[in-house]
């Protein structure tokens, strides 16, 4: 049907992706074979790869990733490790075969932060130290310059910096080291390197630290003040600042701005 009905033929193969997901399910319970859930979406991970490859479509590709992400989050504490090799070594392949195309790019250094958060968490790393391990993989990848998709590693790293940065800034999260007993003081020195990281970065016309920041904002101001407010004044004031700093992006983010991500 392509060559007439490349839409419906399309609406075919994306189905029959979906029909392979549930048939693998519905087997897995009809036969009583008690394949665990994370299994189940590895070999659906492996039929989308088999399929993006036959057909050359980068939507199947982004489906296998995205169900290698589920595999791994519903794998914790498990082993998965020749699982897992099997599947990035068939995804940096089909990144080469697909010509290093940024959507694929960005899908797999997502599932591979991931699964480096799998890693630490399944030799029970502290949650403190795998915040700054996955704080230190956003900046690499923000900073160190090379050739390869190079703003698709910055927008991977930012969102990676900005998402562990603001997790960072809750002083229990620096309570995972033994000998951390209140994180108070340091969630605070961190939190005001961050700010000032953030502030730089905006200043270079980026997007997304300018989106961060205001979160940081947001989250302060919820955390300082709900206990202490009335709540109708709480929220009145709190939508007042999100406003305020939806504002402020979407003007950055208009033609003529200089921003970027």
């Amino acid at each position: 049907l392509k060559p007439t009905k490349p839409i419906t033929a399309y609406a075919l193969l994306y189905l029959t992706l979906l029909i392979f997901g549930a048939s693998l399910f519905l087997v897995n319970i009809g036969y009583n074979f008690n394949v665990s859930m994370s299994q189940l979406f590895f070999i659906w991970a492996l039929g989308a790869i088999v399929l993006s490859g036959l057909y050359k479509d980068v939507i199947l590709l982004t489906a296998a990733h995205a169900f290698g992400i589920v595999f791994i989050l519903s794998s914790m504490h498990e082993m998965i490790f020749i699982q897992m090799a099997l599947l990035i070594v068939l995804l940096l392949y089909a990144h080469y075969t697909f010509n290093y195309q940024k959507l694929i790019t960005f899908n797999l250094l997502a599932l591979v932060i991931v699964y480096i958060i799998y890693t630490l968490d399944y030799f029970n790393a502290p949650y403190t130290l795998i915040s700054l391990v996955v704080l230190t993989i956003g900046l690499l990848l923000t900073h160190v310059k090379h050739d390869l998709n190079l703003k698709v590693f910055r927008l991977v790293g930012l969102l990676t910096t900005g998402v562990s940065g603001i997790i960072l800034t809750f002083p229990y999260q620096w309570r995972g080291f033994d000998f951390i007993r209140e994180g108070q003081g340091l969630s605070v020195i961190f939190s005001v390197l961050f700010v000032i990281y953030l502030l730089y970065m905006t200043s270079k016309k980026l997007i997304i630290p300018l989106v961060v920041l205001s979160g940081v904002i947001v989250r302060y101001y919820f955390d300082t003040f709900f206990d202490f407010m009335p709540r109708a004044l709480f929220f009145i004031i709190g939508g007042v600042i999100i406003l305020t700093l939806g504002y402020t992006i979407e003007k950055a983010r208009q033609k003529g701005s200089g921003f970027s991500v």
